[in-house]
């Protein structure tokens, strides 16, 4: 399995287990590769990563805007996973 979930960020699997990669640029030639970035037994645990990420990068000032971040991050997944955006 490996699920695009933006330009940025894909899931891939093995038997054992989902991880959770980013891609980075290589500064001599301007190709890019993958980084494995956090690896989870489930992929419940690995869309909490995900999720909880949203929230520590999101520019939030109250607790009041969680819900909203996670609600639209949740949708993003839903939606990629929907349109079968998988290569």
């Amino acid at each position: 399995m490996q699920i695009q979930l933006t330009d940025d960020y894909r899931i891939i699997d093995d038997p054992l287990q989902f991880v959770l990669q980013h891609r980075c640029v290589r500064k001599s030639d301007g190709s890019y590769y993958w980084v494995n970035e956090g690896y989870y037994g489930t992929l419940n645990s690995l869309v909490s990563a995900l999720l909880t990420r949203e929230i520590h990068d999101a520019d939030i000032s109250t607790i009041r805007e969680i819900p909203a971040v996670l609600r639209a991050c949740t949708a993003s997944i839903v939606e990629v996973l929907k349109c079968g955006k998988t290569s």
